[in-house]
């Protein structure tokens, strides 16, 4: 069930009527876990008993842990067993591919079929949210929950579901002890993001997507710039689409009295790799940020060149957890490369004085262009097609090199320039307050009403569904 498509329109019509309608707040925990386990199932009812057992799990290790205090495997048992069924789906492949590769090297050939296994939708982001409630619960950073419900309904809430923000629990859990009431200023606040996030995925990365697809099915068959364009539209697209989902899931969340955290804060406009990823699926970078790379590694407590080695090993298992490919592995790479020459030149450059405009602007063309052809291998089918996408760039300015397309680039940087000089400004600037809600809510439909009647509308599953 997607956003965009009808069929989630009348879904949630129903929810939200019901939901309100109801007077405890136990009968309305209930409702929302039934109607999210509906909007999971639809996807393909087995994942449900997936789902249903890392709800357990989560639910039983720290009733457990704190039974038995002194007991030091119960919670690394429980994390590891939710990254079991994580790994068995989502890496099994590749594992067994790789070592069929890697055995094939002395001539030896593994030719006896692999299992066949169905990626669960959402799969990583439900994970991590488990593994999140069982340390912070274990730890006594928030109190244990008995109430085999309301942590079911922290880990399957069906905004978030399928594709984040990954919510902490210390945030989420607090709210479910809540009396909710309607309020007009949620109703203004989750039909704003709804609307933005409705806006950022139908019509911008829709609209970018078949010329994207077009390029990167075949990309030797077309000539250097149109594989820069395409590369440049991805970059937009995969924006659009991601921030569009988490802005939705956001504003449903908010309709139904539930704040969920930002996910993301105009990361095109970021001046330095260190600030992109402050801004850029903020959600996972803070998860990664303080149960891996600083509980789990030691962050930068043990000097400069531990510290640089824990911040690779950090983006690449995040490029990892993207999924079972070494292109991911090769973003990862990439990104941690960059965050170590962005960390090393501000510890040089810290006593220095540089023009600010300077340092922002350069800062700025730096980050995006990194942030840019990171998204080659992450986007590219194989390796082939990521040395041609490479190859376009090293010559964007090659004549007669293969086919061309007629999409002028204003349609490709269209949404970017109204998300980096409209939306940002709107959304930090001082008239959001001063002004009034119906004004600005009027204000973001009449933008999309006119948008819409200029680009395309179409209903395509979200990218990071496949994470």
């Amino acid at each position: 069930m997607i956003f965009t498509a009808p069929v989630f329109f009348v879904f949630f019509a129903v929810c939200f009527s019901i939901y309100w309608t109801l007077r405890k707040r136990s009968l309305r925990h209930l409702f929302l876990f039934v109607m999210s386990f509906i909007f999971y199932g639809w996807w393909d009812w087995r994942f449900l008993f997936l789902i249903s057992f890392v709800i357990l799990l989560a639910w039983a290790i720290p009733i457990l842990k704190i039974k038995h205090p002194d007991n030091k495997i119960i919670l690394p048992f429980g994390v590891l067993s939710a990254l079991t069924v994580l790994a068995v789906f989502k890496y099994f492949g590749f594992f067994m591919e790789s070592l069929k590769t890697a055995i094939g090297t002395f001539g030896i050939d593994l030719s006896q079929p692999t299992l066949k296994i169905i990626l669960p939708v959402g799969i990583s982001f439900f994970t991590f949210q488990a593994i999140s409630y069982m340390v912070d619960a274990s730890r006594k950073t928030i109190p244990v929950e008995n109430s085999l419900l309301r942590v079911g309904l922290y880990i399957a809430f069906f905004p978030q579901l399928v594709a984040g923000p990954i919510v902490r629990a210390t945030d989420f859990m607090p709210q479910l002890l809540e009396d909710k009431i309607l309020k007009k200023s949620d109703l203004l606040e989750g039909a704003r993001a709804f609307l933005l996030g409705f806006l950022y995925k139908a019509i911008f990365a829709d609209s970018l997507a078949p010329f994207v697809d077009q390029v990167y099915s075949d990309p030797a068959q077309f000539s250097s710039h149109v594989k820069v364009m395409g590369t440049v539209g991805f970059y937009g697209q995969i924006y659009f689409d991601f921030a569009g989902y988490s802005l939705m899931a956001i504003g449903i969340s908010r309709l139904l009295g539930f704040k969920l955290p930002e996910n993301f804060r105009f990361p095109y406009m970021a001046t330095s790799i260190i600030d992109f990823w402050r801004t850029w699926h903020i959600s996972l970078s803070g998860w990664l940020r303080d149960y891996l790379y600083i509980a789990l590694l030691g962050g930068n407590r043990f000097g400069q060149l531990k510290r640089y080695r824990n911040l690779m090993a950090t983006m690449v298992l995040g490029g990892l957890w993207h999924g079972a490919s070494f292109a991911f592995i090769l973003w990862g790479f990439i990104h941690g490369g960059a965050l170590i020459v962005n960390h090393g030149i501000r510890y040089i450059l810290k006593k220095k004085t540089i023009p600010k405009i300077l340092l922002l602007g350069s800062g700025w063309l730096l980050t995006q262009s990194v942030a840019l052809l990171a998204w080659i291998p992450f986007r590219a089918v194989d390796r082939k097609d990521v040395f041609s996408i490479f190859d376009g760039f090293l010559h964007p300015f090659r004549i007669n090199d293969g086919a061309t397309t007629a999409i002028p680039y204003f349609l490709i940087l269209l949404p970017l320039i109204v998300d980096c000089l409209i939306v940002s400004r709107i959304h930090r600037s001082p008239l959001k307050v001063v002004m009034r809600p119906w004004k600005y809510w009027l204000g973001l439909g009449v933008l999309t009403a006119i948008i819409i009647q200029i680009l395309p509308l179409a209903i395509n599953s979200f990218i990071y569904f496949q994470f």
